[in-house]
């Protein structure tokens, strides 16, 4: 309960304020062909300065046993910039694992904030990539393809808590 109680007490604080909150909301989901024969979901996110992550920093890292779950995706989770500073960046990786610790699917997203608007970015695990490694830094695998992970933030929607069900863990700084 206290991971829904986290990104409800976050939106709830943030519609309380005059001044608009700036924030990443990331909701992870996927397709259930790209969870067959999975144990379970390494979620990762590391911030840094700038489109390239200069200096990076861990910022949440969370393994899920998927045989333990209790909150079906899609999960959320909630992002904002260290000190409001809008130079900074974040990079969200979902890594899925086999029994036996193989990667089943791997992607990942590059992202950055706008002032004052709380956005919602999709993390869609595909079938397509599983077993789609990308050798080639910073790239990551979207319909079966290698490629950029970087996500534009002035192309983001505003967030809508209607859009999704399941709340991951609370806001974490981000970069």
């Amino acid at each position: 309960m206290k991971p829904l109680f986290g990104l409800t007490l976050l939106l709830f604080m943030s519609a309380c304020t005059t001044t608009p909150v700036t924030q990443v909301v990331l909701v992870i989901d996927f397709e259930p062909e790209a969870l067959s024969n999975a144990s379970r979901v390494e979620v990762r996110v590391i911030g840094g300065a700038g489109r390239t992550l200069e200096s990076p920093a861990p910022v949440f890292t969370r393994v899920l046993d998927l045989s333990a779950m209790m909150l079906p995706p899609p999960w959320v989770l909630g992002l904002a910039p260290v000190g409001d500073r809008l130079d900074r960046a974040f990079e969200a990786t979902v890594v899925v694992r086999d029994a036996s610790d193989a990667v089943i699917v791997k992607q990942s997203v590059i992202s950055s904030y706008v002032r004052g608007r709380t956005l919602e970015l999709q993390l869609g695990i595909q079938e397509a990539c599983r077993g789609v490694s990308c050798p080639d830094e910073p790239t990551t695998c979207r319909a079966g393809s290698c490629l950029d992970p970087w996500v534009d933030p002035t192309t983001l929607p505003d967030y809508s808590a209607a859009s999704t069900a399941s709340a991951l863990d609370e806001r974490g700084d981000a970069g």
